[in-house]
């Protein structure tokens, strides 16, 4: 199994690629969409074939652009990756919602792009440590890690990086130079100073609470249809 540092130099090598590189291509299997589950408010998203108004249910698939009115908050459920709420005057895209299972979970690969505004999430515990969940923001990528845990964050465009739980790698990029700083439960990023500081009370206390993932329907087996069977009399019985 993959440790904790581990996990940050592949969050840390594929922020960088994502940097340089500016586009990255998955390898993991099925893609998703997500599920508008609440609306408050309201906005728009447009799947390719025009603009549309957010409704509960709708379904937005990977590459749509999401737009939010002031004052609003809309909550997505991303399946496996659990659930985001995008909050008011907010442009998001979808970029990448894939999952595969495999023999040692299902690995999940999830890239979002905050444009502008903000917006906050739940992520649930990666089943696989190849597991990838990603946003960029104006001025870098930040890198969820949910292997040991639940992790939550509150982000806003261009930098404002808050990590309720779990942990995070932030690549960003400040007078040329591609830097790192790892923020991790009840942190924040500092960019005055490009370190990750505890969020003051004040300030956690203003944060919206990250959504509640969904809970996965459960299974219930059927109970065995009895056998019966019948031995015949013996020959002469």
């Amino acid at each position: 199994m993959m440790n904790k540092t581990g996990i940050q130099s592949k969050l840390l090598l594929t922020a960088v690629a994502l940097l340089t590189l500016g586009f990255y291509t998955s390898a993991y299997g099925e893609t998703g969409s997500a599920t508008i589950t609440g609306v408050k408010g309201g906005g728009s998203f447009d799947n390719g074939s025009g603009s549309q108004a957010i409704e509960k249910g709708a379904k937005i698939a990977p590459g749509a652009t999401i737009s939010t009115t002031p004052d609003s908050a809309i909550t997505m459920d991303l399946g496996a990756a659990g659930s985001i709420e995008v909050q008011g005057g907010t442009t998001l895209v979808i970029e990448r919602l894939n999952s595969e299972r495999s023999g040692g979970g299902t690995i999940i690969d999830v890239q979002l792009d905050l444009r502008t505004g903000s917006l906050t999430g739940a992520v649930s515990k990666f089943s696989s440590p190849l597991s990838k969940y990603e946003i960029k923001v104006p001025t870098g990528v930040v890198g969820i890690d949910a292997t040991e845990g639940p992790a939550s964050f509150f982000i806003s465009a261009p930098d404002d990086i808050n990590i309720i739980s779990g942990s995070s790698v932030f690549v960003y990029t400040r007078d040329g130079v591609v830097r790192s700083v790892r923020v991790g439960g009840n942190q924040m990023f500092n960019s005055n100073t490009g370190t990750a500081v505890v969020i003051p009370p004040a300030k956690l206390g203003t944060l919206p609470k990250p959504p509640t993932p969904p809970v996965p329907p459960q299974v219930v087996q059927a109970a065995p249809t009895p056998f019966n069977f019948f031995i015949s009399p013996a020959k002469g019985e």
